[in-house]
């Protein structure tokens, strides 16, 4: 359990990394579970959070409750979520996968995550989404305020099972912002506290994804 924590100029505010070094060759590694963050505040971030496990090893039940992040400069990421690198036996540090296409949060290989009263602000000039979930289930999203300045693309979730996106704000959603693809997308939900969401206008749905998983 982390609360109340207040961070300036840093380079990475979170990383949550789970991995498979077996220097010993004792077997397979063991869980990352059950990790409460509340409360945290960081500004000047210069490195979006991670949050990652393994192919079939994931990291399980995160709650993060009360998170505001500022960042301090952009920079560019993938084009395709292919390219980003496991490194399984590296060091675990935030910096291990390489150019990221997420400024805020990017998740990877995560089941049962909640995240509640999450806010990402990016620098003027950032092009990269706010958040970025690659295989990731049971996700909730809840109480998600929209803050990605110039971004053409504001979530991008691919292969992302049983999970509920709730977002608030006072201003319509540009254009084909939320980018959805995997074919193992399956029971996405959309919900909103402002506008009622248009699938056709914010839904970039790759052809990946089975029809019938999304819905508003």
């Amino acid at each position: 359990v982390i609360s109340n924590i207040v961070m300036r100029d840093v380079g990475t505010p979170m990383a949550i990394l789970r991995g498979n070094r077996d220097r010993c060759s004792v077997g397979a590694p063991g869980p990352l579970q059950s990790i409460r963050i509340s409360n945290m505040i960081a500004s000047g971030g210069k490195l979006p959070s991670v949050i990652a496990g393994l192919p079939n090893q994931p990291v399980t039940g995160i709650t993060i409750d009360g998170m505001s992040v500022s960042m301090g400069a952009s920079a560019a990421g993938p084009r395709a979520l292919d390219t980003i690198p496991e490194h399984p036996t590296d060091y675990p540090q935030p910096t291990m996968f390489g150019p990221l296409p997420a400024y805020g949060l990017f998740l990877r290989h995560v089941t049962g995550i909640r995240l509640r009263d999450v806010q990402l602000q990016p620098s003027p000039d950032e092009q990269r989404a706010a958040i970025v979930a690659d295989d990731v289930a049971a996700l909730r999203l809840l109480d998600y305020e929209d803050r990605c300045g110039n971004s053409p693309t504001r979530l991008w979730l691919k292969n992302v099972r049983d999970a509920i996106v709730e977002v608030m704000g006072t201003m319509p959603l540009p254009q084909h912002c939320y980018r959805i693809e995997g074919q193992n997308t399956a029971n996405l939900v959309f919900l909103s506290k402002g506008p009622a969401l248009d699938r056709n206008r914010v839904l970039d749905l790759d052809a990946t994804v089975p029809p019938g998983t999304i819905h508003f």
